[in-house]
């Protein structure tokens, strides 16, 4: 990688680098992989907390890479209420990180939202690293030396950066990414020209021109992404913004009565997608970082994951395609407090 400030947390005295907080997304149900999880965990839990390979889970290997260069305090992992015990139970009291119980599902985009008004009541001038705790990845290291670099050119142009990842077969149902110009593996970053949305299962976007895989790893100025959230919207900033002035006892309940009409947002399609100041990052090919959204995805990482560690892949067993919970539900967005051009509902 070409040399780029040192993002490292903790500094030495008058330094004036901004800090770089975390925010992990594990809340996601997983409905796709419900029927697989459980007969992996044997009771029914969330993709991201089940050991896909005997080991250690999704979420588990997310903490510890990024921990390994951010401090713990400053790693905030958004989860479901139903799954704050067992995110707890997943690591040691000594790595604890900070929970952030969501009150309910409705997308990546609100996820963020909470959590990173927290982070800029702490620190108004820090930077954010949003990474989803369901990834599978073979290369650790090659992985960590990437964001490690995406947050210095962040830091370094101010500016938000997506991660990509070059295309392949496992990855037809993914957002990709359209720089302008080619993104290469230990280049420079380069400014995105389109950010294309996951077109869902069974609708593969075209592989062409410059596209990469959107890992959905982002690191961005935490104030430009409020701001960004204050020009689409500013009601569901203003709803946040009472909830975060509420003391805690009192939030989830103010949710319980408030986020009742929520619609469902994500982070990249209703919010990254309008932003006009994104910049890429090429992962290296054989970094094999997977989405394990699909029971093929997870056979896929688990076969990568073998042949580089040079054993026997892990046995998956696969549920009849007619078990396969892919049907996706419709959330209808409450008309007069969504722009309807940035509202995405999923039939």
């Amino acid at each position: 990688m070409p040399n780029a400030p040192d993002p490292g947390d903790e500094g030495i005295a008058g330094d004036r680098r901004p800090a770089l907080h975390a925010i992990v997304l594990a809340a996601g149900e997983g409905a796709r992989l419900a029927r697989l999880t459980e007969r992996l965990a044997g009771a029914p839990v969330s993709k991201q907390f089940c050991p896909f390979n005997g080991g250690r889970t999704p979420y588990q290997k997310c903490i510890t890479r990024l921990s390994a260069w951010i401090s713990r305090h400053r790693i905030i992992a958004v989860v479901a209420r139903d799954d704050s015990e067992r995110a707890t139970d997943q690591l040691p009291a000594t790595g604890a990180v900070e929970l952030f119980s969501q009150f309910a599902d409705c997308g990546t985009a609100i996820a963020v939202l909470g959590p990173l008004i927290e982070v800029l009541v702490r620190d108004p001038s820090a930077y954010v690293l949003i990474s989803p705790a369901d990834l599978g990845v073979v290369d650790e290291a090659a992985l960590r030396t990437t964001l490690r670099y995406a947050t210095g050119q962040a830091m370094a142009h101010q500016r938000t950066v997506l991660v990509g990842s070059p295309l392949a077969r496992s990855s037809a149902g993914a957002g990709r990414l359209r720089p302008y110009e080619p993104a290469l593996p230990g280049g420079p970053i380069v400014p995105l020209a389109r950010l294309v949305a996951a077109p869902g299962a069974g609708a593969a976007e075209p592989a062409t021109g410059n596209a990469l895989v959107d890992t959905q790893l982002v690191v961005a100025p935490a104030r430009a992404l409020l701001e960004l959230y204050a020009k689409l919207y500013p009601r569901l900033l203003r709803m946040f913004l009472f909830w975060a002035s509420l003391p805690v006892a009192e939030r989830a309940h103010y949710f319980d009565r408030a986020g009742r009409g929520l619609p469902r947002l994500d982070l990249q399609a209703d919010l990254l997608a309008f932003s006009h100041d994104l910049a890429v990052c090429c992962l290296p090919a054989d970094a094999g970082v997977f989405d394990l959204d699909t029971e093929h995805a997870v056979i896929a990482w688990l076969a990568a994951d073998a042949s580089v560690a040079g054993h026997e892949p892990s046995l998956v067993p696969l549920a009849p395609a007619s078990d396969r919970p892919y049907r996706r539900t419709r959330v209808p967005a409450p008309s007069g407090i969504y722009p309807a051009v940035a509202v995405r509902a999923h039939a």
